[in-house]
This record gives structure tokens, C-alpha cells and sequence, in this order.
């Protein structure tokens, strides 16, 4: 019953038949324990924390990644940090890299993700509800982010698909960010800023989410979110200190003038007396 996530380490262990062992540490970040299971956004499931059916992958492990690179690390796509995502690879032929899911009487409405690549490859993003193709993405090339909602009430089986660019399957790594099943008779809290942010989980991806608006062009929405999340660190100073890097990096992709913690109130430092 020990949150190991929440201690920031774990231990890997390499067992060779039990005759020998190795121990290996590794560090955990703070944005992964505070997104590891998504509990606080209600309303959605995220698709790294359902099972699969199956999954595949054209280089690298046999199957997609959950919320990580397969070698450890944030997953970025398009150069911005997941903490909910997949990594996958498309394939060298015209065969999909897939995940499949289950989703029968789960009371799913929609599917939504942010779709793009890690590498400088190109590749295409589908999705398949049922058999049916009802989603399929432009050719995808590095530094664009595809944004994507489908319709699957009532369906069965969901299938994220990636295949390559049509030009190979060099450099074709490729990420699913926020990939994640809207309730029925819910709203989906990472589509626009609630009235109140509750938590430092959703302070911090609230921040995030800034950058990805931004990113997508949408400057009045990214400034909602920012602005949402800024206010509740200026409330909540004691439990805010850790996110003072993310602030930082979504004020500079908004082009905001934010030079530090000082700032947050409005009001200036008192200048030490002489």
C-alpha cells in the first residue's frame, strides 16, 4: 500500500533466473507523480490507463509506450511535454502501428488527443471506430500538432492508428498526447479553463495547456489558461513553489514578461533599505 510514485524514486530490479541480481535506481519527476493516473480530471479516462487489446510498433519495443519514452524520459511531441501520452513508431510497409481498444459499455462519447511527432520524420494519424476510418489526419511533418475529436458513443472497439509518411519509416517516432475518452453527460477538462483550478495537479497542466493553445494558434484560450493557473499560485504560495520552471516556460512561449515569483502578485519587491 506504499505510493512509490509519490517518493520520487524507484528501484529497478534485473533478476537473471535469481542468480543475478542487480539493482538499479532511477528518479521519478514531479510532473509524473502528479499525473499518474489522471484522477483528478474528472469527466475523462486517459487511454494509457485503460488495458489494451493489443498494441504495435515498428521499431523499437513490439508494442506503443505509455506515458514515457521507452528509454525513460517525458515524452515530448512536437517539442512540448506530455505527461499523459504514447510513444509509438510507424512501420517501415503500409501497416499500421496501432492500439487497440475495448471500449464496449464504457459510455464513452468522444475521443480527443493532440497527435504529432517526436522526430523529424512524416507520418499519418488515423482513427477507427468499429472498422470505420473517422479520423484521418493530414501527412504530419515535425513542429505541427494535429488536434482531433471523435465521435464513438455507442462503439465497441477504438483503434489509434499511425502510419509512415509514405517516404519510409526513418525518424517516424510519433506521440498521442492527452489521448482520452469523454463521459457521457460530461465536459472534458483539459478543453477550456474551469471557473476554479483545485489542485497542483491541474495548476500544472493548466500550464501546459497554455503552451499547447498557444502552439495551435489560439492565444485568447492559452491566456485563459495561464492566467487561471498564475492566479492559483499566487493562492496557494505554499504549494506552488515546484512549479515556478513551468510557469516560466509557458510565459515565455506566450511571450508574457514574467521575470519571477515576485511578479505573480502585481505588486512590486520592497527595495532593501541602504
Amino acid at each position: 500500500d506504499h505510493d512509490v510514485l509519490a517518493r520520487g524514486a524507484l528501484y529497478l530490479v534485473q533478476n537473471d533466473a535469481c542468480r543475478h541480481p542487480q539493482s538499479c535506481p532511477f528518479r521519478v519527476s514531479f510532473r509524473t507523480r502528479l499525473c499518474r493516473n489522471g484522477d483528478e480530471f474528472s469527466g475523462i479516462v486517459f487511454v494509457t490507463d485503460l488495458p489494451w487489446v493489443r498494441s504495435s510498433c515498428g521499431w523499437g519495443p513490439p508494442q506503443g509506450f505509455r506515458d514515457a519514452y521507452p528509454w525513460g524520459g517525458t515524452l515530448r511531441i512536437a517539442d512540448l511535454p506530455y505527461e499523459k501520452g504514447i510513444w509509438i513508431h510507424a512501420f517501415d510497409k503500409p501497416l499500421p502501428a496501432e492500439v487497440v481498444l475495448d471500449v464496449t459499455g464504457k459510455n464513452f462519447t468522444t475521443l480527443k488527443a493532440h497527435a504529432g511527432l517526436v522526430d523529424t520524420g512524416s507520418v499519418e494519424f488515423q482513427i477507427l471506430v468499429d472498422g470505420e476510418v473517422r479520423y484521418r489526419s493530414p501527412v504530419v511533418r515535425f513542429g505541427s500538432i494535429e488536434t482531433l475529436s471523435v465521435e464513438v458513443t455507442g462503439a465497441k472497439e477504438v483503434i489509434l492508428c499511425l502510419l509512415n509518411g509514405r517516404d519510409g519509416y526513418v525518424c517516424d517516432s510519433a506521440g498521442w498526447g492527452y489521448p482520452r475518452f469523454v463521459l457521457a453527460g460530461a465536459t472534458d477538462p483539459l478543453e477550456s479553463p474551469p471557473e476554479l483550478l483545485q489542485s497542483v495537479t491541474e495548476t500544472d497542466a493548466a500550464f501546459l495547456l497554455a503552451e499547447v493553445h498557444a502552439r495551435l494558434g489560439d492565444k485568447e484560450l492559452s491566456r485563459r489558461w495561464f492566467e487561471k493557473a498564475a492566479a492559483w499560485m499566487d493562492e496557494h504560495r505554499g504549494q506552488a513553489e515546484r512549479l515556478h520552471p513551468y510557469r516560466t516556460q509557458a510565459a515565455k512561449t506566450l511571450d508574457l514578461a514574467e521575470e519571477g515569483p515576485s511578479q505573480t502578485t502585481g505588486k512590486p519587491e520592497k527595495a532593501n533599505k541602504p
